[in-house]
């Protein structure tokens, strides 16, 4: 729901930066699918989830009987293998419906949702070609290349398209289809580049055309936000009202008060954040995801004290939630409770066994107590634990440092050294608890200068560091001894 798995700690989605919520958004638009909820895909549909209406993207609206019956026999052509079978249906859809897209588009579609992008995308540059007047080929080549960061290359294929779409008169359903999608790309594009001004203006237009989406609403609200960096007392009225509005059109959208806390956040006005998100319990304490995600802030500040009673709530509300009893599990580790934290990580990990961070957190706190104790007897447990996800995960840095970490303990030194190597490889991905590790082999080895570094990093990131006492102490033994950097609380 919250947890991101690509980090020890357990940043959640709304702690990356705020231009990340509109490429959320435009995720679902891989195979040209617009949402009209808050529920965003973030993979490629599967067969089985793709419908005729999903397939046209908008385009046709009421379909007759037997129009969406073609459409239903070329998917079961398609998830079935056979190509030329799917060819025929959309041809037979096509002769009923003149305004209907292009055989060939959706055909690429089918394959970008079968994860097939090598031929999703020859297929779609045929289509470019053939169909030089369609502009869907050009917006789902701008979709791709946003969600894929190729921003520049984005932005040249949405103007590409909007010029396309101001010619195009075949099916009105889908020329104003594409005016949003285009609307919410360059929106995409600006928040990508914090260029919060021109994010609002692209989205008051894509509200303006679609006043009943909620995400449109919810990026509007943060974008206004963002725009004075919440220092404009009347822009985070309008900003807050937005969010409001968004909430009455999809009940499902985030609490208005946690969404603007957690801005404040990010923008590390704390003092802001805890009001809001003070205010988002006392409006909203009875949601779950709510109570979760203000716990769960409260951890990554370090203040177990105002994170637990949140979390026995949570627990009361739903015991067997994934994300409740893995926030338990974690609280636990951070008091030192190991035992506690054991029991709660292995029943998160039953309940989702290739779960990133269940996997990672039980790794940990089974190396915390081997640690503490002297007492080897869980090494082994925490070792497989730590293979299971570097395999799993192969290119999560994290993962990496934990088998490393672990390794190191083991005695498994060149073992060990090739783990942080492959961590190393993304060192701005380093959770601050993988910094920690890297800090304490490095003043082992007595390379002082690069563990204060590590240090001071994981101090100064605004995520939970379940270390920050140990390397707290560490930073100021190296400061005694060597000169190095304060904290910076």
């Amino acid at each position: 729901m919250f947890l991101n798995r690509t980090h020890h700690g357990l940043s959640p989605r709304w702690n990356q930066p705020a231009a990340c919520l509109g490429i959320v958004w435009l995720a679902a638009l891989l195979i040209g699918t617009m949402p009209t909820t808050s529920h965003a895909q973030l993979t490629p549909l599967t067969q089985g989830q793709i419908t005729p209406q999903i397939l046209l993207g908008g385009a046709m609206g009421e379909m007759s009987p037997q129009l969406e019956n073609d459409i239903r026999q070329a998917l079961i052509s398609y998830q079935s293998g056979d190509i030329a079978g799917t060819l025929t249906w959309l041809k037979r859809a096509k002769e009923r419906e003149a305004s209907f897209p292009p055989v060939e588009l959706l055909i690429a579609k089918l394959h970008y949702a079968a994860n097939k992008p090598a031929i999703g995308r020859a297929t779609l540059e045929r289509v470019a070609l053939v169909h030089p007047d369609d502009p869907e080929a050009y917006l789902i080549f701008a979709d791709r290349a946003l969600v894929a960061g190729r921003v520049t290359d984005a932005e040249l294929l949405y103007m590409k398209s909007v010029n396309l779409i101001k010619a195009f008169d075949n099916n009105p359903k889908r020329k104003r289809y594409f005016m949003l999608r285009t609307r919410a790309g360059l929106a995409g594009i600006a928040q990508q580049r914090a260029q919060w001004s021109t994010a609002v203006t692209h989205l008051k237009a894509w509200v303006k055309d679609d006043p009943k989406n909620a995400v449109a609403q919810t990026q509007l609200g943060t974008a206004l936000f963002m725009a004075s960096r919440g220092t404009d007392s009347s822009q985070v009225r309008e900003a807050y009202k937005t969010l409001e509005e968004a909430r009455k059109i999809d009940p499902s959208r985030p609490n208005p008060d946690l969404l603007v806390g957690q801005l404040y956040s990010q923008l590390g006005n704390r003092a802001e954040a805890e009001k809001f998100m003070s205010r988002a319990i006392q409006s909203d304490g009875k949601t779950l995801s709510t109570v979760v995600t203000v716990a769960q802030w409260w951890l990554e500040g370090d203040r177990l004290d105002k994170a637990e009673p949140l979390l026995v709530k949570a627990l009361e509300m739903n015991p067997k939630a994934r994300d409740v009893v893995l926030l338990n599990g974690v609280a636990a580790r951070m008091r030192k409770d190991y035992t506690t934290a054991q029991e709660y990580l292995i029943a998160a990990h039953l309940t989702s066994p290739s779960d990133f961070t269940a996997m990672n957190q039980l790794a940990l706190v089974l190396i915390d107590e081997v640690i503490a104790t002297k007492d080897p007897k869980g090494l082994r447990r925490a070792h497989e634990f730590a293979v299971a996800n570097a395999r799993q995960y192969p290119n999560d840095v994290n993962a990496n440092s934990t088998l490393g970490w672990i390794l190191y303990h083991m005695g498994r030194q060149s073992e060990a050294e090739r783990a942080f190597t492959n961590a190393m490889k993304q060192p701005n991905s380093l959770s601050p608890d993988s910094r920690y590790f890297m800090a304490k082999i490095m003043f082992d080895r007595g390379q002082n200068d690069v563990a204060a570094a590590h240090l001071n990093a994981a101090l100064r990131a605004a995520r939970l560091f379940i270390y920050r006492t140990e390397a707290q102490a560490l930073l100021a033994q190296i400061s005694g001894t060597s000169g190095g950097e304060s904290t910076e609380q």
